[in-house]
């Protein structure tokens, strides 16, 4: 059995020449990776008034993010955040990923905030697949909320609706990386 992360899976992209899907955005992975620091103590409860003296436009992103979607600010909101999703792809290998899920009614709404451009991207797709996958629900049911930042532009909030279709391509996209990959195993 095999696990494939989204990092691995990019790997597996960059290697395979499956360049039309790779789009890359302006913010440096550093900052994107504090912000998302910042995020996570946030939510935990932590401080994170020294991170925010060192990055003070983070503490703007923030502001945007509490503006964008107050719902996953409110006391009794029940947000698992970097939560781990895995889920079957073949006999032999599951794909794994980490995302910020809200539930309503039962239903899993997935929230990705970043200093990104405010579309559907690959990983997205992957996310919205394999929370269809370990949830057992139809793709119809499952939204992901993009809460797109930039360094200098106002932030955006995008909701994305999955489909039957996008669900069942993205599961032969994936079937199809990793029976490439020297990863997964016989």
């Amino acid at each position: 059995m095999t696990l494939i992360t989204l990092p691995q899976l990019n790997q597996i992209i960059a290697e395979n020449q499956y360049r039309p899907l790779l789009k890359s955005d302006n913010a440096t992975k550093q900052d994107q990776a504090n912000f998302q620091l910042v995020m996570k103590q946030m939510f935990l409860g932590l401080p994170v008034k020294p991170l925010l003296k060192t990055h003070p436009h983070m503490g703007r992103w923030m502001r945007q993010i509490k503006k964008l979607a107050p719902e996953l600010f409110q006391p009794k909101k029940k947000l698992l955040i970097d939560t781990q999703v895995v889920a079957p792809l073949a006999e032999n290998a599951f794909i794994q990923v980490h995302t910020n899920i809200g539930f309503r009614r039962g239903i899993p709404r997935l929230y990705e905030w970043a200093v990104r451009r405010p579309n559907l991207n690959w990983q997205d797709r992957i996310k919205l697949w394999a929370a269809c996958e370990q949830y057992s629900i139809s793709p119809q049911q499952v939204q992901l909320v993009d809460l797109a930042l930039h360094p200098s532009k106002p932030a955006r909030r995008v909701k994305i609706s999955w489909s039957q279709d996008r669900h069942e391509q993205t599961q032969l996209w994936l079937s199809q990386i990793v029976n490439q990959s020297p990863l997964v195993t016989s």
